[in-house]
């Protein structure tokens, strides 16, 4: 049924639209370029999908795997993901607007150059997930795991980690990505030690 309303939304030009889809499992499905409008997808999973350049508006995303799928320059605004897996997703020049993501698995996961404006992420965990050359405006984390999470030439100005685990983030040399990020004290002597000084 998914796949044929994909290929007419295809043929006739159209956007996916107030849709539900609940226990499936959705396999080789392309939708890229496709717009997604108040589609809810519970407890599905899928599998080789690419959303490549798809936009998502007011989409929910309610305990799905979505692991190792392809949503490069993907679209997202209004949307809210919530107890859902997308370990290893390709999320490279993505762009999300007043998205919230919570309780979610994302490790591995690569946001590389994605803009995140009016995001909300909280109880997730991003361990290893890359995210080079972003841009970050109004985004709020709380309860993340950012372990090991490379943001290389992306500023974290007045973001505010002070409940998250940022250890061992990789940055520059220069170390000025850090620079006006809000920390606790014991993430302080955390940064100390990437900055190569020993606390005696």
């Amino acid at each position: 049924m998914l796949e044929e309303m994909l290929a007419q939304a295809r043929e006739e030009e159209t956007d996916l639209r107030d849709l539900r889809i609940e226990n499936k499992v959705i396999e080789n499905q392309d939708f890229s370029k496709l717009d997604l409008v108040k589609v809810v997808f519970s407890r599905c999973r899928f599998v080789e999908c690419e959303f490549v350049g798809t936009g998502f508006y007011q989409v929910a995303l309610e305990h799905c795997d979505f692991s190792n799928n392809n949503f490069e320059n993907s679209y997202w605004k209004d949307c809210r993901i919530t107890g859902s897996k997308g370990d290893g997703a390709r999320l490279i020049r993505s762009h999300m607007k007043q998205t919230v993501w919570q309780d979610c698995s994302l490790c591995y996961s690569n946001f590389t150059m994605a803009v995140l404006e009016q995001v909300q992420i909280s109880d997730t965990v991003m361990k290893m997930s890359a995210m080079p050359e972003c841009r970050f405006k109004q985004l709020t984390l709380h309860r993340v795991s950012l372990e090991e999470v490379d943001f290389f030439k992306t500023s974290l100005k007045n973001l505010d980690v002070s409940d998250c685990d940022i250890h061992g983030i990789s940055v520059s040399d220069s170390f000025r990505e850090l620079s006006g990020m809000k920390i606790d004290a014991l993430q302080a002597a955390e940064l100390v030690h990437l900055l190569g000084v020993r606390i005696v």
